[in-house]
């Protein structure tokens, strides 16, 4: 069988064998082209065109420790590569679409929605959702996602928080069980006139902020957030 993964989100490479996405999740061994194992989860399984693809801005896939992780139609999923048996899986995330994956410690965190959905007339901005799952068993780390509205900047990691950029406002999410969202720094806090932050990045223990046109570091100390 021929399969067109341009525009699908990218495979991943594990040894003699490549994972990866077209109308389901499949395996297939590089040295021979057969199939070892296709997702068949029949409740609710992805259809191609909800399958995860860069394109619909779906977070790539993770493999770890023997371990797959993978957006899964509205929440994600974790796979044994060897036999595709799903471990885990979560639905219903906020914004729909998991957009953001990183693995930290023992945990999963993601971020749902974020983005503007369908561009044109119909476009629809997806709030955004942040929470965490634990690798072993999927259980979410916090009560509920915490929700940030309106378009964001990618996230950056450091002295337990979570930093993201929203608008004029920076937003800091503490990484513990508790995942308190802390106090928004608003107004001028990046100094930017005229345009918002695009990305966010740790560099050296500093949070480096950039726009299209302005680009800005700032030292995150032990306490509050950023000065």
């Amino acid at each position: 069988t021929k399969l067109k993964i341009t525009g699908h989100q990218e495979p991943i490479i594990d040894g003699d064998h490549m994972i990866v996405y077209y109308d389901f999740l499949r395996k297939i061994n590089l040295k021979t082209g057969r199939q070892v194992w296709m997702d068949t989860t029949k409740e609710e399984r992805p259809r191609e065109k909800n399958a995860p693809m860069p394109g619909a801005n779906y977070a790539s896939m993770l493999l770890r420790d023997g371990v797959l992780y993978t957006p899964y139609g509205d929440g994600l999923a974790a796979f044994d590569p060897s036999t595709g048996e799903i471990k885990w899986r979560i639905d219903d995330v906020t914004g729909s679409i998991v957009t953001e994956m990183q693995i930290d410690g023992e945990t999963l965190y993601y971020r749902g929605g974020g983005i503007i959905k369908d561009p044109g007339r119909n476009a629809v901005t997806l709030d955004a959702g942040y929470n965490g799952v634990s690798l072993s068993d999927g259980q979410r780390i916090w009560q509920e996602d915490i929700v940030v509205a309106g378009p964001v900047t990618n996230w950056a990691f450091g002295n337990g928080r979570i930093y993201v950029g929203a608008g004029d406002s920076l937003i800091t999410i503490d990484k513990g069980v508790t995942g308190n969202r802390e106090a928004e720094k608003r107004g001028d806090v990046f100094g930017f006139e005229n345009e918002m932050p695009l990305t966010l990045q740790i560099k050296g223990g500093d949070l480096l902020v950039q726009g299209r046109q302005n680009v800005a570091l700032f030292g995150i100390p032990d306490g509050d957030g950023v000065r």
